[in-house]
């Protein structure tokens, strides 16, 4: 009879796990697959930086424009162009822009990919965290990913819109990002997403193609 049962709470304890996971893949597919869906985004959000052991506490603000696999990043200063092919890097302070090729690693987690990608090369469970109600948190891991042990995401559930970013790295640094500000379908001019240099006669131009 005792063995019955320890089986019997066996099953069930591995059935728990699968049932999570099983939702946890579900909750994060029907919020990508809903970002995905609009032509484009606005976000705000603060960036931090952490890592208590080292003393590391960062703290910036920044916006970001999204359609496809193009984006317009600025934080700090500095400005992150890119047309889905080209990347324009411009720094104000220090007059000068920097040009490169998209890099083609499927695993670079790069603006477009934070809140689009359909991170499939990581598995998801979820995380009871009570200060992030009412949001649900997801943690991502994958044995396949070297520059990140783990990816935490934070989802509205209802909204279906992922609230908050955080990747650990395996030095124990927390790079965070809380969306302060998400605006689908925000109207934006075609030459959005391209950096003109006629426009910076002033600026150096960096060729690194």
């Amino acid at each position: 009879m005792k063995k019955t049962k320890f089986f019997t709470l066996i099953f069930l304890f591995a059935s728990s796990i699968v049932f999570g996971q099983q939702n946890a893949n579900e909750l994060l597919k029907a919020a990508i697959e809903k970002m995905q869906s609009y032509e484009t985004i606005e976000i705000v959000f603060d960036y931090k930086m952490q890592n208590k052991t080292a003393g590391i506490n960062e703290v910036k603000s920044g916006n970001l424009f999204l359609k496809g696999n193009a984006y317009n990043l600025s934080i700090d200063g500095h400005q992150i162009i890119c047309d889905g092919k080209t990347i324009w890097s411009f720094f104000s302070d220090n007059k000068e822009v920097m040009v490169s090729d998209v890099d083609q690693d499927e695993e670079a987690i790069t603006p477009d990919k934070l809140f689009t990608t359909d991170f499939h090369q990581f598995e998801s469970s979820f995380v009871t965290v009570t200060e992030t109600k009412p949001y649900k948190t997801i943690e991502l891991k994958s044995d396949e990913n070297k520059d990140f042990d783990k990816i935490w995401l934070e989802i509205d559930e209802k909204k279906l819109e992922i609230r908050k970013f955080t990747m650990y790295d395996d030095n124990g640094t927390a790079f965070i990002y809380d969306l302060k500000k998400f605006q689908p379908n925000v109207k934006l001019t075609a030459d959005y997403f391209y950096f003109d240099t006629t426009k910076y006669p002033d600026v150096e131009v960096i060729d690194m193609r």
